[in-house]
Formats: structure tokens, sequence, C-alpha cells
């Protein structure tokens, strides 16, 4: 087919491959080289590059070869232009505002991947542990120590306590 036109195969979601699919996709880029053939692969970069990842050594050799294009959260003006396409037009710059600070510019809140990382990080943790993260997701970015523990109902020791078993794996700031 791409001897008659340019042809374009796009591979999304390459993280929950098989090994047989990418061995394929392997092969197809060791000799389409000389074809009129564009190779799109799409995968979750935080997902294939941990150690444990089961594709991580067949998925990497790939990348290597490859151009990469790293799709990252969106600016707020961007954000703004998203906005208004979907809703038909200019929102003001204070829901612009709000929408980037709580997405992080992020066109989705939460990928499968991530929700899955998070879980598998959470199950490591004692439930104590557990029960105050959700609380605290609840109150958001920043807040102060006393009010989590105010709406934990336990004593800002025990709250100290509990978030020491997070320092070296989290960004919460309390």
């Amino acid at each position: 087919m791409s001897q008659s036109r340019p042809l374009v195969v796009v591979l999304e979601d390459l993280h929950w491959a098989d090994t047989a699919s990418l061995r394929l996709l392997e092969f197809a880029a060791q000799h389409t080289w000389f074809e009129r053939v564009l190779l799109v692969g799409t995968y979750r970069d935080v997902e294939v590059e941990s150690a444990d990842h089961p594709l991580r050594a067949l998925v990497l050799p790939l990348v290597t070869r490859a151009t990469t294009v790293t799709l990252t959260g969106l600016e707020r003006e961007e954000v703004g232009a998203l906005m208004t396409r979907a809703a038909g037009r200019n929102p003001s710059t204070d829901p612009v505002a709000e929408v980037h600070r709580r997405t992080g510019g992020s066109v989705t809140t939460i990928t499968p991947g991530v929700r899955d990382t998070l879980l598998r990080r959470l199950s490591l943790l004692p439930a104590p542990v557990v029960d105050l993260l959700v609380t605290a997701a609840v109150l958001g970015r920043e807040f102060h120590r006393q009010v989590l523990a105010a709406v934990a109902a336990a004593p800002v020791l025990q709250v100290e306590r509990l978030r020491d078993h997070l320092a070296p794996v989290t960004y919460l700031r309390l």
C-alpha cells in the first residue's frame, strides 16, 4: 500500500501491548525504513520506564531509535482556548485560571495508568495513613495540619506521626 501513497500506522497504548505485538513493531521498524511508512506508537512513559514493568525491555529500545514527542499539560492560555472551543464562547479569566490550577493543565483529571500506579503504591501504606491521605485530598493542594487534624477527627500529634510515613514518597504540604 505504501508504494502508491504514504501510509501512517498508529499503535496506541503500547504499555498494554503483549510481547508478540512489540516484537512485530520492532520488526516493522527495522524493515520498513525504505518504505513510505510512518509508524507512530503511544505509551505512558511513567508506566513503561518503571523497573518492574514487564514490557520495559521491549519498549525502551524502540524509543531510543524513535523521534519522541512528550505530551505535557496545557498552558493557561491553551486551557482557555480549549474551554472556548468546548463552550462555544470565551470564558472569563477566573474560570480559566481555576481550571488550570485544579488540573495542572491536563485535559483529563487522572488516567487509568496513573490511577493503577497510585492504587499499587497506596496498598503498601498502613490503612490509617491512606485514610489521612483521602482526607487530605479533599482539602486541596494546601492546608494547615491543624485543619487536617480537625477534619480527620485526630490529634495533631497523630496526624504528624502518620505524615512521617509519607516523608520520602509524597509531595503533601501539611
